[in-house]
């Protein structure tokens, strides 16, 4: 585990106490206080994300999705026995354990999900249907060949994709791809699926549904 990266969504003078132990199990750990930084800090190796929910808002749950689900980055939550019971878990969310816990627990957890993921191509290759997305290459296909995508439709194809399901509106895509700070209207999210689906082609645009009203999904059930 020497070469374990992990990092800890939390508060730095109150991180929980198994967090702060980790590093004598070989560990390095991260602390992210500001969560716009979370992005470019998981372009780095970094292994898994934990997440203390007592530290993180609605906003802030939104980057941590966008950012770890894009990467195929494990999450684990870490809950309080008093906020279980309005625990809900994200799209992302591998695991979650409830806090006090000792460092051993958590320890346990993260050699788990890494040893499931290390021996799991889906961490690497995402295949639904007749579309391929190697997240390591950037890469996109369909039945084998190349599909070429700007950077702006290769991030939301992951984001829809990796979510399969999941509603998402014009102005939540608009944040999770774009950004927070862009001032651009929703109509951009618009062109951008008519030009992905374009690209992916007749038989795979359909796997981007629209609802209307609301925004998109990426449809749960494709056969192969």
């Amino acid at each position: 585990m020497s070469e374990t990266t992990v990092i800890a969504v939390t508060r730095q003078n109150l991180q929980p106490v198994c967090i702060t132990e980790l590093n004598r199990y070989g560990i390095s750990v991260l602390i992210c206080e500001e969560i716009a930084l979370l992005p470019s800090m998981v372009e780095g190796l970094v292994d898994m994300v934990i997440v203390d929910h007592e530290a993180a808002s609605d906003d802030d749950i939104g980057i941590i999705t966008s950012a770890c689900s894009e990467r195929m980055i494990p999450v684990i939550d870490l809950v309080s026995l008093p906020g279980l019971e309005f625990y809900s878990s994200t799209p992302v969310s591998s695991d979650f354990l409830v806090v006090p816990a000792t460092s051993l627990e958590l320890l346990t957890r993260i050699n788990r999900l890494l040893n499931a993921s290390r021996n799991d191509d889906q961490r690497r290759i995402l295949r639904i249907g007749k579309l391929t997305v190697d997240f390591e290459r950037y890469e996109v296909s369909v039945k084998g060949e190349p599909s070429l995508l700007t950077y702006k439709e290769y991030q939301l194809l992951v984001v829809l994709a990796s979510n399969p399901g999941i509603v998402f509106s014009r102005e939540n895509l608009l944040t999770r791809v774009w950004g927070y700070d862009y001032f651009g209207g929703t109509r951009t999210v618009d062109v951008h699926v008519r030009r992905l689906r374009s690209k992916l082609g007749e038989e795979v645009q359909s796997y981007i549904e629209t609802v209307w009203n609301v925004g998109y999904r990426f449809r749960d059930h494709i056969g192969t």
